[in-house]
């Protein structure tokens, strides 16, 4: 979370401010968000900073009227001189952080900071401070819709991802954007707590975890009247980053077709592993057992995608064997 100081600097009867000549930084705090939303508005007007609907921070600049605008609405809410919110009933509030220095003009040397909870109802309620706050908030979702929010969140350490979602182009590791592009074609990225990223060539950002099926075998086993199918299959499974792979979910990853090369369905019933999940940064062997449905009979051979992405290409497909015995 960003932070600043709250204790109130203020002196009793500032002049006003004057559009341009002042710092403005306003950050709030929310129980229900992940990212804070904050603004800066520097001296000359420029406009930084993210809301609450994308932490993507934007980078535009106030025109003369939305400069003024704003100064009223600071004067209006007495910020060189406000102290912060008195206590309150409320539960799990925003709360805003508004640091207010004066740069120039007649308050030029004075500086404020102080702490507004934004509590419904009651004299804690400061019309100004709402509206100054529903005003930053609109002008940055303005400039997000221009396309002027295009800077990596800074709430971001350094060894963060975000934006990281599968088959994406680009997305920010830090302060930094890690873009896919023929150049990097392969280039792994590390992300803490979480799986590391490769550049594909043609899916984008995908998990950098690899997978390959080195045996497929259908067993066959009357039971009665009743024909019962197991799919025993071989997994090479190198889990790269910092997150576990559940062998379970890679179940989503296979793709059986039929003699004729027809995709078919692959539903599983039930499964049993010799490995229900593999560790982080961790290399392994799996087999795997899946109880299958009468479907599975018409299995030719069986692929399994090599990261495990739906947007990932096909390894190898095995031929699937077909043995009339119990599984292993």
């Amino acid at each position: 979370m960003l932070a600043i100081g709250i204790a109130g600097t203020g002196c009793d009867g500032a002049p006003p401010l004057t559009p341009g000549d002042y710092h403005l930084r306003v950050i709030g705090d929310s129980f229900w968000v992940g990212f804070d939303a904050w603004y800066d508005v520097a001296p000359g007007g420029a406009l930084t900073g993210h809301g609450w609907r994308e932490p993507y921070a934007c980078d535009d600049a106030l025109t003369t009227d939305e400069a003024a605008r704003l100064t009223s609405l600071l004067d209006a809410a007495d910020v060189l001189d406000r102290g912060d919110s008195p206590p309150n009933g409320c539960a799990d509030q925003t709360t805003w952080l508004i640091d207010i220095e004066a740069t120039a003009g007649a308050a030029a040397g004075r500086r404020n900071r102080f702490r507004y909870d934004d509590c419904d109802g009651g004299d804690a309620v400061v019309p100004a401070i709402v509206e100054l706050i529903t005003t930053l908030d609109d002008r940055i979702a303005t400039a997000a819709a221009a396309g002027r929010c295009d800077a990596c969140p800074v709430e971001l350490a350094s060894d963060a991802c975000y934006g990281d979602a599968d088959g994406a182009a680009r997305f920010c590791l830090g302060a930094a954007w890690q873009v896919c592009d023929p150049a990097g074609v392969d280039a792994v990225v590390p992300c803490a707590g979480r799986a590391s990223r490769i550049c594909d060539a043609t899916a984008g950002w995908l998990p950098a975890s690899a997978l390959a099926l080195t045996a497929a075998t259908l067993h066959r086993q009357l039971d009665g009247t009743t024909t019962r199918y197991a799919l025993a299959v071989t997994l090479d499974v190198d889990d790269v980053g910092d997150a576990r792979l559940d062998v379970p979910d890679l179940r989503a990853f296979f793709v059986p077709t039929s003699a004729s090369g027809a995709a078919l369905p692959f539903e599983p019933t039930a499964l049993s592993a010799s490995a229900l999940t593999i560790e982080p940064d961790t290399h392994a062997v799996v087999d795997v057992t899946f109880q299958m449905p009468a479907i599975s009979a018409a299995y030719a051979t069986l692929a399994l995608r090599a990261h495990p992405s739906p947007l990932a290409a096909l390894g190898p497909a095995a031929p699937v064997a077909v043995v009339d015995d119990p599984p292993p």
